[in-house]
């Protein structure tokens, strides 16, 4: 009796023992899955920050190569501005511009049409670069050949004001010789001072009755000239009537003045030394002396050398 309860007692101990293990066992079970669900969570928590990193620095570089792309798009539209404004009257380099902007406009077109990526982007800052370098080149040229045109400007402005400055100088030279021209002209034409007609009648008395009037008597002295060549000289005397006919004993009366023939009514010889010379001619009138104002013209050496007028009465 005692040996069955004790192996009843032993059953149950055993049962007792066997629950228990089984007890830990789930126990374990159940640290182990936590730990392993810890475990992956970790996992896809790291797997997360990598993958919402790697999607941040995506993003970072997708904004960087946008920016990129619009700073690359400004640098070109910049340089073809600057090539636009320039200005040269070099046909030559006006056809390079031309080839180098249309090689801009190319470049641009690319990088807006095509998809831009590290690799890419290289290529076109290398593209970039070597526009700028042959713009720059481009526009020191057109710099240089501004600065030569100013320069050259300034000294045609400097030569043409000195051209101008000399031609006033020749021209008031010109003048001077003109005017020294024509006093030496005036100088060398002879004049006839203190000129006195009248009519004599035929008692050689002055009257001044038309009807009494046989001779018209005029007196004049040559003035002194040193300018004149001295020597033989022929003074014509013209006896102008009012209404424009000349007195002439023969109509074959003539000589030359200004480039004409023209009657005189008389004239004489004298010899002029370039002194002071008194000179008196007469012309015998016929019956065409009439009342009236009657001028009196003296002439030599082609030129008019004095003139006075004389009054008869009825």
């Amino acid at each position: 009796m005692e040996n069955t309860e004790n192996a009843s007692e032993l059953l149950d101990d055993n049962e007792i023992v066997t629950k228990k293990k089984s007890t830990i066992g789930i126990h374990i079970f159940y640290i182990v899955l936590i730990l392993l669900l810890m475990g992956g969570m970790s996992y896809l928590f790291k797997q997360n920050k990598q993958v919402t990193e790697t999607l941040h620095i995506c993003d970072t570089s997708k904004n960087n190569l946008s920016v990129e792309r619009e700073q690359m798009i400004h640098s070109l539209d910049s340089m073809a501005e600057q090539l636009k404004l320039a200005k040269t009257s070099n046909g030559e380099l006006s056809e390079d511009i031309k080839a180098k902007l249309a090689e801009i406009s190319a470049l641009k077109g690319r990088i807006n049409s095509q998809r831009v990526n590290l690799d890419s982007l290289s290529t076109y800052k290398r593209e970039i670069e070597s526009v700028r370098k042959v713009t720059i080149h481009y526009l020191t040229q057109i710099d240089s050949l501004n600065r030569s045109n100013l320069q050259l400007i300034d000294k045609n402005k400097e030569l043409s004001t000195k051209v101008d400055e000399q031609l006033k100088v020749d021209v008031e030279k010109t003048k001077q010789l003109e005017d020294l021209s024509t006093k030496v002209e005036k100088a060398s034409v002879m004049k006839a001072g203190g000129i006195v007609s009248i009519g004599i009648n035929s008692k050689s008395k002055p009257v001044t009755k038309a009807k009494k009037v046989v001779k018209v008597k005029t007196s004049f002295t040559i003035m002194e000239n040193s300018v004149i060549d001295a020597g033989q000289k022929m003074v014509y005397m013209r006896i102008i009537r009012a209404d424009g006919a000349c007195l002439t004993a023969d109509e074959t009366n003539t000589f030359k003045y200004e480039n004409a023939t023209i009657i005189y009514t008389e004239k004489t010889e004298v010899d002029y030394q370039n002194k002071d010379l008194d000179v008196t001619i007469y012309y015998n009138a016929t019956d065409d002396i009439t009342p009236g104002t009657y001028t009196i013209q003296l002439f030599c050496d082609g030129k008019t050398i004095g003139q006075s007028q004389l009054t008869f009465d009825k």
